[in-house]
């Protein structure tokens, strides 16, 4: 221990000399000691052998902060994963964290103490507004190697300064080159997945949009001659649709000026099929359904 008023008090050579030399040994070992010296000075630093921290006080000599940890080379610490995972207490700013436990909390440390993670696994960080605040307002699933720069506000509350994803995303990521096609998805009307997802099997092709717009279509598909009256056949969309807004049906080939076609059209429809038709007064003839095919095109969501 070192420490000294850093008041050098009249007396004799000897003493004069001797209460120069404490105070210098204070200054130079930083007024080491396991309690804070007195009297205190504005931007005094102190090193605190009692919890192995170096602190400072303020420019308006009012606290101590806390400046790092005494002895440290910069050794990595690792610490596992827990509800309240204590990097403030750790002897390392950086810290390699270990395990999957979701993590509420980072431990209660002075004010100004900063601390550089990384994560070895996924867990979850949970967001708070007060003690755990994390870029996008919203929790964090990590990822194996994500690294992230945490600033202590004081009383166990901490800020999250950066945050960077292995993969060199931004933490509030949504969408790129990589997500653009691909498959789609939604929680509660918020797109997840993909922009765009295309695909196809028997009954035709579809695109779905992460807005929850869908389109279907089935190209040059042969009839059925159900009777006199009309010519057609029922459609299964390729994908069911949650609300089926519009079915269009468009007639390839020609039956000549002896057969009158009144309409065609989607007479019928549902989220999962559509029966579709040529339709006329009693004009038709069996064998007519070979010389006409339908193109049929449909639009709904799929959410």
């Amino acid at each position: 221990m070192s420490q000294h008023d850093m008041t050098v008090d009249n007396g004799a050579g000897l003493a004069v000399r001797t209460d120069i030399n404490n105070a210098l040994k204070a200054l130079a070992s930083q007024s080491s000691g396991a309690s804070a010296p007195s009297p205190t000075f504005p931007c005094q630093e102190w090193a605190d052998t009692g919890t192995g921290r170096l602190k400072r006080r303020d420019s308006a000599n009012t606290v101590w902060l806390d400046a790092g940890i005494l002895d440290s080379q910069g050794d990595v610490s690792t610490l596992a994963s827990a509800t309240v995972t204590d990097i403030g207490a750790s002897p390392s700013p950086l810290i390699y964290i270990s395990g999957t436990t979701t993590i509420t909390n980072l431990g209660t440390v002075a004010a100004n103490v900063r601390r550089t993670v990384r994560f070895i696994a996924s867990l979850t960080l949970t967001y708070n507004a007060t003690s755990l605040i994390l870029p996008g307002g919203a929790s964090i699933t990590t990822a194996a190697n994500d690294s992230a720069e945490f600033v202590s506000l004081g009383s166990g509350n901490w800020l999250c300064l950066d945050y960077m994803r292995s993969n060199g995303k931004p933490v509030a990521f949504a969408y790129d080159r990589s997500t653009i096609l691909g498959t789609v998805s939604q929680s509660s009307g918020v797109p997840t997945g993909s922009i765009i997802e295309r695909g196809s099997n028997a009954n035709g092709s579809y695109v779905k949009f992460a807005d929850g717009t869908m389109y279907c279509a089935l190209l040059n598909q042969p009839l059925s001659f159900n009777n006199t009256s009309n010519i057609g056949f029922t459609w299964t969309y390729p994908q069911s649709f949650a609300a089926i807004e519009f079915v269009g049906v468009n007639a390839i080939g020609t039956l000549g000026v002896s057969r009158v076609i009144n309409s065609i059209s989607a007479y019928a429809r549902t989220n999962t099929q559509a029966t579709v038709g040529a339709l006329s007064v009693a004009a038709f003839l069996a064998g007519d359904q070979a010389v006409l095919n339908f193109d049929v095109f449909a639009i709904g969501r799929w959410f």
